[in-house]
């Protein structure tokens, strides 16, 4: 695990184990709300999965999250990511169907 943290964000690189394969992600990743609405999160973003790649070379990076942060979902896609529909990574159940009507609603470009 490692932690980079400045005045106006954080993020933490994780490593979860998905039988014997482990599998780096992104865990808490935020923008203090005095800061945001600055352009900060796509860098942070991507600082992460530089230092990730650094770590691990060139491997999927997972992102577990909520619908609730649709606004950041929006961002993770914008950034490379891509939805799961199905299956998942290390202990993490994978709602997607149960997220699927919300996000069609909130985060209509992904759809």
């Amino acid at each position: 695990m490692f932690n980079i943290i400045c005045h106006v964000s954080y993020h933490t690189g994780w490593w979860n184990y998905t039988n014997d394969r482990r599998d780096p992600s992104i865990h808490w990743l935020s923008v203090k709300p005095e800061y945001q609405g600055f352009g900060l999160s796509k860098p942070l973003v991507n600082k992460c999965l530089e230092v990730i790649m650094e770590l691990e070379g060139d491997k999927e990076v997972f992102l577990h999250t909520q619908t609730w942060s649709y606004k950041a979902i929006g961002l993770y896609l914008k950034t490379g990511f891509e939805l799961v529909k199905s299956g998942s990574f290390g202990s993490y159940q994978n709602d997607f169907g149960k997220a699927e009507m919300i996000l069609k609603e909130k985060v209509k470009d992904i759809f």
